[in-house]
């Protein structure tokens, strides 16, 4: 890969969401195993994974473990009457909340908006129910996620992609990982900007990329956590 070119991986989960055992610290290590530039931390309804591992990203740059330009964005998985939304950048919990007051939160925090898998759901997931042609018409939507890694069928990602084609939105994209092993599985590509992945997604120049391969058989394991957590 060239070193213009960056690798973010814009979606995963650590053991703050009710679903994963993930620890902040070795997501960033995995990440750092698997190639990648930067990671996003978004759990289900919490930004204290994103917080811990920014924390945890000083202690191991600071012991030369991890390269110096390694990023790691503070985000979370804001769960709304319409579905998912990935924030980024932000610093405040947003809990659960119609969709047009999670956007505005969003944004009150200098955030980055994503929808997260539109076209997917599950035990635990939602697939995006509002009308995006009226969202966009009254708040500001930064992105769709062109690429999940936890998607089963091809078709889920490819019309996602389509709809942010349509509406000229960015894409983001990700592993959704809930477990070390899936991290790298989905992320972007953008070539190396002054502003960061900021300026990448503002000038709609992420790619999304990835493999669902195992996808099934990740979603099918996620449960076993979910249950343990119960116990």
């Amino acid at each position: 890969m060239e070193r213009d070119v960056l690798r973010y991986d814009l979606h995963m989960h650590s053991k703050y969401s009710k679903d994963s055992f993930n620890e902040p610290k070795l997501m960033i290590l995995q990440a750092v195993r698997m190639g990648l530039n930067g990671i996003a931390v978004t759990d289900h309804g919490s930004i204290k994974g994103g917080l811990k591992a920014c924390e945890e990203l000083r202690k191991l740059k600071s012991r030369g473990r991890v390269p110096d330009d390694f990023e790691v964005v503070a985000g979370e998985e804001v769960m709304t009457d319409a579905g998912e939304v990935l924030a980024y950048y932000i610093q405040d919990e947003i809990p659960k909340v119609p969709l047009e007051e999670a956007l505005d939160r969003i944004k009150e925090q200098n955030g980055i908006a994503s929808i997260a898998h539109p076209y997917s759901r599950g035990v635990i997931r939602k697939a995006f129910t509002a009308d995006i042609e009226k969202v966009l018409k009254k708040h500001k939507l930064d992105a769709l996620e062109g690429f999940n890694a936890r998607i089963v069928l091809d078709g889920g990602n490819r019309k996602a992609q389509q709809l942010a084609t349509k509406h000229n939105l960015a894409m983001t994209a990700g592993s959704d990982a809930h477990f070390l092993s899936e991290i790298g599985r989905g992320y972007v590509e953008f070539k190396e900007l002054p502003g960061g992945l900021r300026e990448a997604v503002k000038k709609k120049a992420t790619i999304p990329k990835g493999s669902n391969r195992l996808a099934f058989f990740y979603r099918s394991i996620t449960l076993a956590n979910v249950l343990r957590k119960k116990i």
